[in-house]
């Protein structure tokens, strides 16, 4: 994994054991510090690729966390 996987990766978790709702795009490149949500998109998608993460398609806030 790259080092923003893995960051996004945590920011994800620690958003859902706080909130009990995934964080959406914005909130994530927020934290990140990023300009375009397409990075975040692109590293959902990786995260997701990997099978560390399920995305929910035409869901708001359906990024659920595999353990």
């Amino acid at each position: 994994m790259t080092p923003n996987q893995v960051k996004v990766l945590e920011f994800i978790k620690k958003f859902i054991a706080n909130n009990s709702y995934s964080p959406s795009y914005e909130e994530i490149a927020l934290h990140m510090n990023w300009k375009a949500r397409s990075q975040v998109h692109n590293v959902i998608r990786q995260l997701e690729k990997r099978k560390y993460i399920t995305y929910l398609p035409n869901h708001s806030r359906s990024v659920v966390i595999n353990e």
